[in-house]
């Protein structure tokens, strides 16, 4: 439990410091929102027990990513993660589709 919580203390002291770096090919403010809800949920994931395997799996075939790929147990999960400033979009589950 401590590990876990010293690793995230460090990434976000990483995140904090890289951004009083100027970057060239810094993210845009929606797309890192979404690099951070992914993260937080690797780590709750992980206080739940889930053994994540993959992250950001991409397959040459089709478009699109899986953000997580665990095991929890003896079931195998896919896993979306969908982050959000706002409430005013629309919900989680009408940003998934079929792709």
């Amino acid at each position: 439990m401590f590990a876990g919580r010293l690793t995230r203390v460090v990434v976000r002291s990483l995140d904090w410091c890289a951004a009083g770096i100027p970057a060239g090919n810094r993210l845009p403010d929606h797309l890192s929102v979404g690099v951070r809800g992914e993260e937080d949920a690797y780590f709750h994931m992980r206080r739940l027990g889930y053994v994540i395997v993959y992250r950001n799996y991409r397959t040459p075939r089709c478009r699109g990513e899986i953000d997580m790929i665990g095991w929890d147990g003896d079931v195998l999960c896919f896993v979306e993660v969908k982050a959000r400033t706002s409430h005013d979009v629309k919900t989680p589950e009408a940003a998934v589709d079929r792709h």
